[in-house]
Formats: structure tokens, C-alpha cells, sequence
């Protein structure tokens, strides 16, 4: 599994719509949307500017991109791979030789 940070923000036009949408959901919607193949490792939110990042693990960048575009309508967002601090360190000391 690959972890991956994905933030959002809402448009100005579409917030409202965004908020009402997620403020109806529950934890099992939650999973539903996630699929069998990506887990929520945390998510938090700036309500005040419509703003929020999600770490994920997922198997694949195809399954992440899948569940972002259930909220392509409503919210712009990235989604960058990132590495642990032990996963890091390996990566820099193979370079560092």
C-alpha cells in the first residue's frame, strides 16, 4: 500500500453544495466511497475557507483518482504520494551513499 496526501478546496460558487453533501454522509458512505482498496488514515477540515487534506493508503493511484472524482464536481484537489520518516531516510541515505 502506498500512502498519499490529498488536499482540496472548494470554489466559492460550490462550497455550500460540498458541505451539504458531506455533512449527510455517514461512515459507512465514508467506506462505500473509499472502496475495499483504499483506507482513511485521518482527514481534518478548514471550514472557513472551504479547505481540507486526507491522508489515504491505497494500493494504486488509479483507485485514489477513482474516489476523488466522486467529488470532482464540487471541490478542486491534489494528490501527491508521500513517504513515512523511515521510508524517507532509506530513500536519502541510498542517495547520500
Amino acid at each position: 500500500m502506498t500512502t498519499y496526501l490529498i488536499t482540496w478546496k472548494a470554489e466559492h460558487s460550490t462550497k455550500m453544495e460540498a458541505f451539504k453533501h458531506f455533512a449527510h454522509m455517514t461512515e459507512a458512505d465514508d467506506r462505500a466511497q473509499e472502496g475495499p482498496d483504499m483506507r482513511t488514515i485521518g482527514r481534518w477540515h478548514n471550514i472557513a475557507d472551504g479547505t481540507g487534506v486526507q491522508i489515504v493508503e491505497a494500493k494504486s493511484a488509479d483507485v485514489v483518482y477513482a474516489f476523488i472524482l466522486n467529488w470532482a464536481p464540487v471541490l478542486e484537489a491534489k494528490v501527491s504520494p508521500v513517504l513515512d520518516d523511515a521510508s524517507a531516510r532509506k530513500v536519502v541515505l541510498s542517495k547520500l551513499g
